[in-house]
């Protein structure tokens, strides 16, 4: 199951599924779409019961999308599946271009909820307790977390953790990659309200979740290696 952040890239990562389901001998469903908020505990319970009559009924191995916030499955006693994801650096220039000038609220929720879960303090900026619970989650239920920039090494790791499905990721992803180099984000400008107040006081601990999915993701790769 991918959880799919905005902001993040998560549709390339898609894509390469998409292409690997005809090599590998899978079946990759994309969810309904979904508005990134929190669910009922009714609405959760549907989820994890569609999600269990879907895999009841296919015959052959299958990779979700969606997104949705995680989702605990044991929670309503389902067996739950294998969940990854992939986010980006929170302080990526790049992330505020399509924000236009002079506009005071700033949408960019950050990535530290979606792997909080369903409760609402998870969305509480600057939250220890979402933090932490984000970080369980992860070690508990994600596998591999991506990194964008780091996308070698992600598919890589992914590929160790789950051969079957991503065994000729890296293939897809060079054919898929861009060929032109991206514009450096040392010189994409920032606006100073961003500079100075929401990087510095939103986004301390959605920099400390990077950092430390960062690492994770590293150490394991080089550890595989």
């Amino acid at each position: 199951m991918l959880t799919r952040i905005p902001d993040t890239g998560a549709e390339l990562l898609v894509l390469v599924l998409q292409r690997l389901q005809g090599y590998n001998a899978f079946k990759h469903i994309r969810l309904p779409p979904g508005n990134h908020g929190f669910l009922s505990t009714l609405q959760q319970e549907s989820l994890v019961e569609e999600i269990t009559s879907i895999i009841r009924q296919e015959a052959i191995p299958l990779t979700f999308d969606g997104d949705v916030k995680f989702l605990n499955f044991s929670k309503f006693g389902r067996q739950g599946p294998s969940f990854v994801s992939l986010v980006r650096d929170p302080t990526d220039p790049r992330i505020w271009q399509k924000y236009e000038e002079g506009e005071e609220e700033m949408f960019y929720g950050g990535v530290i909820s979606h792997f909080c879960g369903q409760e609402p303090r998870c969305a509480e900026r600057n939250n220890r307790w979402a933090l932490e619970r984000a970080k369980t989650n992860v070690i508990r239920w994600y596998p591999v977390v991506g990194i964008l920039d780091y996308m070698e090494e992600s598919l890589n790791a992914l590929a160790v953790e789950f051969p079957y499905f991503f065994k000729g990721a890296i293939h897809i992803y060079n054919q898929l990659r861009p060929k032109k180099k991206h514009q450096s984000t040392s010189s994409i400008p920032l606006k100073p309200q961003i500079t100075n107040d929401y990087l510095r006081k939103a986004l301390v601990q959605e920099v400390e979740f990077y950092q430390w999915l960062k690492s994770r993701l590293l150490n394991k790769t080089f550890n595989n290696g």
